[in-house]
């Protein structure tokens, strides 16, 4: 077993970005957290087990989607991040397709 007989894993496969089991185990919990979090009374714990397997896709999305808005996905500076740009480009996205406008019996 890879987990059991290794003391550092390389999940991404990228040279130089091992991590510990523990501090991988972490941070997949963590991810799991946040995502929770984040769904509030929406969130069941079927989405979350249905989460779980799939962590490994979902990071280089998360890593995709801000790389393509503009903005950093993490950090560990703890200073708050200027995220005027993004606004900006969500709301000229939403004027674009006219997202603001009252359509009848669009749902």
């Amino acid at each position: 077993n890879v987990m059991h007989d290794n003391m550092l894993i390389n999940i991404s496969g990228h040279d130089g970005h091992a991590v510990g089991v523990d501090k991988n185990c972490k941070q997949n919990i963590n991810f799991q957290k946040n995502w929770f979090t984040a769904k509030g009374l929406h969130g069941t714990w079927e989405q979350l087990g249905d989460l779980a397997p799939n962590i490994p896709i979902y990071h280089p999305l998360k890593h995709q989607f801000a790389r393509y808005m503009g903005s950093s996905w993490g950090g560990t500076t703890h200073m708050t991040p200027n995220s005027s740009m993004s606004i900006k480009k969500v709301t000229s996205k939403a004027k674009e397709k006219n997202l603001h406008v009252y359509t009848p019996g669009c749902t």
